[in-house]
């Protein structure tokens, strides 16, 4: 399905805040160890996030009840289920069927990063904690707690059109960006960068040759020619790429930390 007028209007209108994602300071961490280890335990967070949005369109587009009935656009049934296959089983990192979460969580603790906060995270909302409440009794970093709850109220009370208009330009839009430009040189880190790199050349793959334009598409179905839900989308989209804005900005304040640390010892 061609691109509507609605959906080159909003790529226009989101370029600005994308090109200031993929140029922003904290997507440059290849300098270093420690600047790595720093920025993995921290996008770590952004990782996870992402599979409750994977989680939520799974809920909303696809059966998950029994007894079985088909329901919604067959298309964006199928989008869904070839996503959540391979972010929760991918079997082409060469190491078995890995879900890219966990996958990404181990290559973060080979270098020796900080995913203990997220782990604990995990934790608690297996044994039943009322998340995102309990996070403010741990120490979680405002900025990724703000960008946590963001992403929780919009799939708990926002629009099917609003949580498939994140995934498609706030999410899937920009990950190509990152993983092109924020993992130039990672000679450094041996084995462990060629196996982060193998992971973001992946995850390029799936967005630009799958995710994305599936997902163009099944939104397209979805919106039709309703000016009201592209609206929806447009201010959902907006809030959801400021916010992922926010969270660099907060990160980019912990590795200047670290710098200043580096320079004056």
């Amino acid at each position: 399905m061609a691109p509507s007028m609605h959906s080159i209007q909003l790529e226009e209108e989101i370029q600005a805040l994308r090109e200031r994602l993929a140029t922003h300071e904290a997507m440059r961490v290849t300098r270093d160890l420690e600047r790595a280890q720093c920025f993995l335990g921290r996008y770590s967070f952004l990782v996870w996030d992402f599979m409750t949005l994977v989680g939520s369109m799974r809920e909303r587009f696809t059966r998950t009840r029994l007894p079985w009935v088909p329901v919604g656009i067959p298309e964006l049934r199928r989008l869904v289920h070839q996503i959540s296959i391979v972010e929760e089983s991918d079997e082409a990192l060469g190491e078995g069927a890995s879900s890219h979460f966990e996958t990404f969580l181990e290559i973060a603790k080979e270098l020796n990063s900080e995913t203990e906060l997220l782990e604990e995270v995990i934790r608690r909302i297996r044994l039943g904690e009322p998340y995102p409440h309990f996070l403010g009794s741990l120490d979680v970093p405002d900025y990724i707690r703000r960008f946590l709850e963001s992403t929780w109220h919009l799939v708990t009370r926002g629009s099917h059109e609003e949580v498939l208009g994140v995934f498609t330009f706030s999410r899937e839009h920009v990950i190509g960006d990152f993983w092109s430009k924020g993992m130039e040189d990672l000679s450094w880190a041996g084995e462990v960068g060629d196996r982060l790199r193998a992971y973001g050349e992946r995850h390029i793959e799936l967005s630009a040759n799958d995710h994305e334009p599936f997902a163009r598409d099944a939104l397209e179905r979805l919106c039709g020619e309703d000016r009201a839900r592209w609206g929806r989308v447009a201010d959902a989209v907006h809030q959801a790429l400021r916010v992922r804005l926010s969270f660099f900005d907060g990160l980019a304040e912990e590795l200047a930390v670290i710098d200043e640390l580096q320079e004056s010892a």
